[in-house]
């Protein structure tokens, strides 16, 4: 798990095209500032097999 970066997600509002760019968590909130941000966690991944 890379806790210092994302994946940012957003639509476009002109003509809804889905938009992804990598971010780094230091720049998080200087992008609430003029976006709305959900942070979501996904599960996590099974690495070992019994």
């Amino acid at each position: 798990m890379d806790s210092t970066s994302g994946n940012l997600r957003a639509i476009c509002e002109e003509c809804s095209t889905l938009m992804h760019k990598r971010v780094s968590v230091m720049n998080l909130e200087a992008l609430k500032a003029i976006l709305t941000v959900t942070i979501r966690q996904d599960k996590e991944r099974i690495n070992k097999r019994a």
